[in-house]
C-alpha cells in the first residue's frame, strides 16, 4: 500500500475577493480588525489534452477564495471541497509589520487540533457532532 503524500497546491485570490474585501471592509468591518471565518475551496488536480499537440496537460490541485468567501452560505464548485480558514484584518500596514505571525499561525493551529480532537471524540462516543462558526 503506497503511503500518504502530501500534494503541493497553488493558491488562488480571484479578483471578486478584493472587491468583496473592499465593500464588507467599509460596509462592516470598518475600523474593526477581529479575525474573520472566511470560506474558499480545494480543487483536485486533474489534466487536460491539449487541442493542437493532443499531448496530456496536468493542472495542479488549488485553494482558492473568491467573492463569495465571507459569505455563510458559500457553498464549493462542482469537483471541490469547501474549506474554511481564517482572515485577519489590519487597518495600518504598521499594525501588520508589527504582528506576531508566528503567534497567529501557532493559535489558529491550536484551534483546528482542538477542533479535529473534539469532531475525533463525537466520532468515538456516537454522539452527533456540528461545527461551530
Amino acid at each position: 500500500m503506497p503511503i500518504v503524500q502530501f500534494t503541493p497546491f497553488s493558491s488562488l485570490v480571484q479578483p471578486a475577493f478584493w472587491h468583496a474585501l473592499t465593500d464588507f471592509k467599509i460596509d462592516v468591518l470598518r475600523l474593526s480588525d477581529d479575525s474573520l471565518t472566511i470560506h474558499g475551496s480545494y480543487s483536485t488536480g486533474r489534466s487536460v489534452k491539449d487541442r493542437e499537440s493532443g499531448a496530456e496537460i496536468a493542472l495542479g490541485c488549488n485553494l482558492s477564495v473568491g467573492g463569495e468567501s465571507f459569505s455563510k452560505t458559500d457553498k464549493a464548485p462542482a469537483h471541490s471541497a469547501q474549506v474554511t480558514g481564517v482572515f485577519k484584518n489590519y487597518n495600518t500596514i504598521e499594525e501588520f509589520k508589527a504582528a506576531d505571525k508566528t503567534a497567529l499561525f501557532a493559535q489558529v493551529t491550536d484551534e483546528c487540533l482542538y477542533a479535529a480532537g473534539t469532531k475525533h471524540e463525537h466520532m468515538r462516543s456516537g454522539t452527533p457532532y456540528e461545527v461551530q462558526s
